[in-house]
Order: structure tokens, then C-alpha cells, then sequence
């Protein structure tokens, strides 16, 4: 995760009721991003209840995939 952006997120998290987390489908390290994003999120923000907050992940240019290359992402 970019430590730059760890207040920012602080901010924009406060009282959110949700999440939609986007990855680049052809960026290994985007998706692995995305999972330490919602790690830092979970530990900033939670429900009424404690639990954590719902969180969609969004993959994106999945238009751009090779056939050859689409057993790969079952991986993930």
C-alpha cells in the first residue's frame, strides 16, 4: 500500500457503510494492492456492530485478457 495516502484514506473511510475497491486484471500487484487496501480500511473503519464494513472488488480491463492467459487468473 502507498503510505502516502494512509491519512487520506483515514478520511474518506471515516463513517463509510461500504466499499468498492477497483484492480487493473492485468496487474498482479494491483490485486494484491487491493487486499492490503482492504486490510487498512478494515482496521480504520467498522459497522454499527464492530464487523467490517461490505466490500465489492471491482476488476477492471477483463476486455483485454488473452485466452491463454485466462487460466492464470483463477489463481487469484
Amino acid at each position: 500500500m502507498d503510505t502516502s495516502f494512509a491519512a487520506i484514506n483515514r478520511s474518506f473511510c471515516r463513517n463509510a457503510s461500504g466499499a468498492i475497491l477497483v484492480s487493473d486484471i492485468n496487474d498482479p500487484k494491483s490485486l494484491e494492492d487491493a487486499a492490503s487496501w482492504k486490510e487498512e480500511v478494515d482496521q480504520v473503519v467498522s459497522g454499527a456492530n464492530g464487523s467490517p464494513i461490505p466490500m465489492v472488488l471491482a476488476v477492471n480491463k477483463v476486455d483485454t485478457i488473452k485466452d491463454e492467459d485466462e487460466e492464470d487468473l483463477y489463481e487469484y
